[in-house]
């Protein structure tokens, strides 16, 4: 960590962070995208055969109604009224028929649908004999038929109906279920990726908070130390970042500083020696001084005592010349007499 620098530690943070957030939001998109493809599915599929299913069980209870009603009235009319809507409501149910066919997707509604459509059958041809026995006008034969063979191929038929029809809501309920489910996990990993990034996030931040913080305390504490005076305070950088370089520097600086405080000493020591030498010869000069002005007094004297002889010298010798002059002019004077 601190062999890369600051601004690569920091995107490299940042990087991850966007990346999770990335992760979080392509997975809300998918886990919505599912969700969506779900029931776009199930409006396409089971809600359409669920329909189909619950239209045709309405159009077989009508259609059941109507040959019940031609099978219990002696009136041959009422057959041929019915025909007509039989007819088209068979036409219904074969296209709905045709439609759910085309929509079957599991082994299931195969069965169900197979079963179905033999009750169908069964329950067309009892339809159709009642029919047939009302136009030949033979009403018993047509109650019988209906007593005994219509109203079970009926019932049957209405019972395989319903069967699929029910198939197709239980199916309906399961997609939802499973919607459900999808919804929740979708929900529980978005809080999952969601708290990860949160963890991760501070673990981040507390990682590059630490990285830098910690060597630029240490920096305060070198900078302080050697505004203190003190130069022993040891700093050892490590790694490779902008810290680190501080740190380097700050440690070229103090060593620096030591240098010149070692040189400086040096220098003030061998100052303080010659200083040391020169009061010494300053007081060895003085002594010498003394003793030449005292040599330099004695002679003065000696020359004082020197001038103080001849002087009297001289005056000894003027008074003998003047008394050699006083004896000439006496003699002289002598002489004359």
């Amino acid at each position: 960590m601190k062999n890369y620098k600051i601004g690569t530690r920091l995107a490299g943070g940042f990087g991850l962070l966007i990346l999770f957030s990335l992760v979080m939001l392509v997975s809300g998109v998918y886990q919505l995208k599912q969700i969506s493809s779900s029931t776009a599915w199930m409006m396409q599929a089971p809600l359409q055969k669920e329909r189909l299913a619950a239209d045709w069980h309405g159009a077989l209870v009508a259609g059941v109604q109507r040959s019940m009603a031609v099978a219990m009235s002696d009136d041959p009319a009422l057959a041929k009224l019915f025909e007509a809507e039989n007819v088209a409501a068979s036409k219904e149910s074969t296209k709905r028929q045709d439609a759910f066919a085309s929509l079957i997707s599991t082994p299931e509604e195969k069965a169900l649908f197979d079963k179905l459509g033999e009750f169908r059958q069964l329950y067309l041809d009892k339809r159709n004999a009642i029919t047939a026995a009302k136009k030949a006008g033979n009403m018993e034969q047509a109650k019988q038929l209906f007593e005994n063979e219509f109203m079970s191929a009926s019932c049957g038929y209405l019972a395989s109906v319903e069967a699929l029809s029910e198939h197709q809501r239980s199916a309906i309920d399961e997609m939802g279920k499973a919607i459900d489910n999808s919804t929740h996990n979708g929900y529980l990993f978005l809080w999952v990726i969601g708290l990860l990034i949160a963890v991760v996030g501070v673990l981040i931040a507390w990682v590059l908070t630490r990285s830098i913080v910690h060597p630029l305390e240490r920096a305060v504490q070198a900078t302080q130390a050697v505004a203190d005076g003190d130069l022993t305070h040891d700093v050892r950088p490590e790694g490779r970042d902008e810290a680190a370089q501080l740190l380097h520097a700050l440690h070229n600086m103090t060593q620096r500083l030591r240098n010149i405080v070692g040189e400086v000493r040096e220098g003030s020591e061998s100052i303080a020696g010659a200083s040391g030498q020169l009061a010494a010869g300053n007081i060895d000069l003085s002594s010498r001084t003394e003793e030449q002005a005292s040599a330099l007094q004695e002679t003065a004297a000696s020359i004082e005592q020197l001038a103080s002889t001849v002087r009297q010298n001289a005056n000894n010798a003027k008074q003998a010349n003047h008394l050699a002059q006083s004896t000439a002019v006496r003699r002289k004077q002598a002489d004359s007499w």
